[in-house]
């Protein structure tokens, strides 16, 4: 998975020590998703990452071997735990926000007409398996700045992360090896809605969402073209089977369509086919 911006409620008390630090985290199980059994196996990793100008180390309490399809499928550690209590999330954050402007000619203040923006965001458990997550207007504006990258000499489009809380939980069925999906695109959502689905040997994805400032890059023979396409309408429908000894296979559907005329559609297949633990296909 590489989406890392995983935003959860969540608690967490820190200290300094004479040898170094530590550290309490507390996560409700509320923000996990986990089946509705009596006793549950959990499977529990630690990891630690340490950067260096051009060099990433990590630190794991498990050992990864290169034919593992996933990193945290190699953690070792099993606990048993029982009598979980369901809990499902019902969360609603409503905004209101008001910018008013004001000019000096001479001596008096004049005020402009104030500007309001207003809107909600939520999100709704079903059940231990099935969310909805919905926006109407979103607020962005508190989301973490991107980090500055360099353009010069850029073969394919820059790429940035994705740190707006909507497009954060299940959009990790989104990463294929293509990167197909590029959820930045939608660039001002007017409303959206996703629905997840995860379950024991399938999990699907579907979001709907209206752009209203959609980006439209025209690759040409020396360099790439970028303009502002006005609005869009953008549904993209994932799902991904899972099957033992860690294959899968996946389909992806996508569609755009502009306003102003034209269409962008997108159907890929993926698998992950493991026969032996030292052969894979995908």
């Amino acid at each position: 998975m590489k989406i890392l911006s995983w935003n959860i409620l969540f608690f967490a008390e820190t200290s300094f020590t004479d040898y170094g630090y530590s550290a309490e985290f507390k996560i409700p199980f509320a923000e996990l998703r986990y089946p509705d059994e009596e006793v549950q196996e959990w499977s529990i990793g630690f990891v630690r990452k340490s950067f260096e100008p051009g060099t990433q180390t990590i630190f794991a309490d498990f050992t990864v071997y290169a034919q593992d399809q996933c990193f945290f499928c190699a953690t070792d550690e099993v606990y048993v735990i029982q009598d979980l209590e369901e809990t499902n999330r019902n969360y609603v954050y409503p905004y209101i926000t008001v910018n008013q402007k004001a000019d000096r000619p001479v001596d008096n203040l004049k005020y402009q007409n104030p500007d309001y923006e207003i809107g909600v965001s939520g999100l709704l458990d079903l059940d231990e398996n099935n969310t909805i997550e919905y926006t109407i207007n979103p607020d962005f504006s508190q989301v973490e700045a991107d980090a500055a990258q360099i353009l010069v000499n850029e073969t394919f489009a820059v790429s940035l992360e994705e740190r707006r809380t909507f497009f954060l939980e299940g959009t990790d069925l989104l990463d294929t090896d293509l990167d197909s999906v590029y959820t930045r695109s939608i660039n001002n959502p007017l409303n959206a809605i996703k629905f997840i689905n995860q379950g024991d040997k399938t999990s699907s994805l579907f979001m709907r969402a209206q752009d209203t400032d959609s980006p439209y890059l025209a690759g040409g023979l020396y360099q790439s073209y970028s303009g502002n396409a006005g609005k869009s309408e953008v549904s993209i429908l994932r799902s991904v089977r899972n099957y033992e000894n860690q294959s899968n296979i996946g389909l992806l559907l996508t569609n755009r369509d502009y306003h102003r005329g034209g269409h962008g559609r997108l159907v890929e297949v993926d698998a992950n086919i493991r026969f032996k633990s030292f052969i894979d296909c995908s």
